[in-house]
Formats: structure tokens, sequence, C-alpha cells
């Protein structure tokens, strides 16, 4: 059978942090003070916002200011990453709840044969699957296949999403052991689509081969994204046109196409 591959981003597609939340900015800043001895909010100090970044993205932008001339930048890196994940499970205070129509996409897309669902997120995987416990969805991703933040760029993560859920795939019941696969000789996905609500979501599926599905429930509005993708307002209200989309690669209404 072939299979149809849907990817998902995590923060302000699935989920948003409650009115307050600041768990995860709240790990980053400590654990940069640990590692750089920088008492600053790191949005500030990178002059960028996280939004549509990677974890990784993120301590590499912060160790080039912090230490330029440094010649162990990875080492600091991972040593930041491995403390931001350390802080956030303590700082965590379940302020993150479920978007508009995230569980009915994922129960729907679930219970189908012919489609495989992974995450692809700029999180940290520990910090991704914590999050998606917490909103009662990690049980939608059966196989736990996904691309996460501890790769920089966005279109990385969506191609170790893609190989992660054709490994599952080809391993099945055995995907969670250590067995080598290479998947140059797996089965390719019949369609790959993935769902986001980032300029960097879109730009990522774009350079992936992915149709890129855009959701306004994040910083953005259909007349920010850069086409060609298709943009909904949120998965309840959007449900019908992602299915087909998913299902046939085309909307039921062609106004959701952003050219």
């Amino acid at each position: 059978m072939e299979k149809i591959l849907v990817t998902f981003d995590i923060d302000g597609t699935l989920i948003q942090s409650a009115e307050g939340g600041i768990d995860l900015n709240a790990a980053i800043n400590k654990a940069a003070f640990d590692v750089f001895g920088i008492d600053q909010d790191m949005e500030e100090y990178i002059e960028s916002s996280f939004s549509g970044t990677t974890d990784y993205w993120i301590a590499n932008e912060i160790a080039k200011r912090a230490k330029p001339d440094c010649n162990n930048r990875e080492e600091l890196i991972q040593k930041f990453l491995k403390l931001e994940t350390k802080y956030y499970h303590e700082l965590f205070e379940n302020d993150v709840i479920p978007l508009p129509g995230a569980s009915k996409i994922l129960e729907f897309l679930s219970q189908r044969p012919d489609v495989v669902i992974a995450l692809s997120t700029g999180n940290l995987e520990a910090i991704a699957w914590k999050k998606m416990q917490t909103c009662n969805l990690e049980h939608y991703f059966k196989g736990r296949y996904g691309g996460f933040g501890e790769i920089c760029e966005r279109k990385d993560i969506l191609r170790a999403a893609y190989e992660s859920a054709q490994k599952g795939e080809q391993l099945g019941e055995r995907s969670n052991c250590t067995e080598k696969v290479d998947v140059s000789k797996c089965q390719k996905f019949l369609r790959h689509i993935h769902i986001g609500d980032a300029h960097q979501d879109v730009e990522a599926a774009k350079k992936v081969g992915a149709i890129p599905i855009a959701v306004e429930t994040g910083n953005l509005r259909f007349d920010d994204f850069v086409g060609p993708c298709f943009v909904v307002n949120n998965l309840e209200d959007g449900f019908d046109d992602v299915v087909s989309i998913i299902c046939t690669g085309k909307p039921k209404n062609e106004n959701i196409f952003k050219p």
C-alpha cells in the first residue's frame, strides 16, 4: 500500500502556551546563564524571535555572540541543550493547551492505514514529547516518528522526520530496535504534507518537496505567507480542506491557495 506522510510543527500549530506560560524561554535563559554567564532575555540578546526557529539554532546564535572566538563551540552548544532540557522539565507547569482541531485531525489521520504522521519541530525531542503528552496528543503518534531541534535547519529536520517515518514503516513492530536500515532502499511516500504556522515551515516544506499547509494560529495570516502554499484559519475550520489535500493533493476550497 502506498502511504502518505503528514508532518506537524508543534508550537502555534498543534498547541499554544496558556496565558502567562514562560517555561521554555525561562529554561533557555537559565541555560544561557549557566553556560555563557549571560543574565538577560535571550530573544533580546540575539535580537531575534524564537518563533519558527530551532533550539540548536538558538544555542548557536547565543554561542556566536557570547564566545565568538572559542574553539569548542559545539561542546558549549551541546551543554546548553542538555541544560535547557533539564530546566524545562524542572520549570514546566502544564502551561500548554491544544489548538482548535488538533485532536480531531490527529484522531482522524491516526486511524487511516494509508497515512503516517510524524512531528517536525524546532523543539528538542524530550521537550517536544513532553508537550505532546501534556496536551494528550502523544498517543496519536504511535511510531513516535519525527525530526527535532537537535538539528539546526528546519529543512533538515523535515528530512529527518521523513527518514524516521520511512525507517519505522520498514521495520514495523521492530521500529524501536537499533537495527540499521538503508533509508535509500525504503519505500518512498506517495505524498508528503507538512503543516505549520511559520515562514520557516512553508519554506522548509518547499525545499524538501513537501506540500505546505500553513495555519493562522501563530503570528502570521494569509497575506503574510509566501506562496505557493495552502493557508487555513486553524485545523478545526480547515479540517475538510486539510483532509482533502492529504488524501488527494487538492483542497475542497480553492480560495485557501496562496500562489
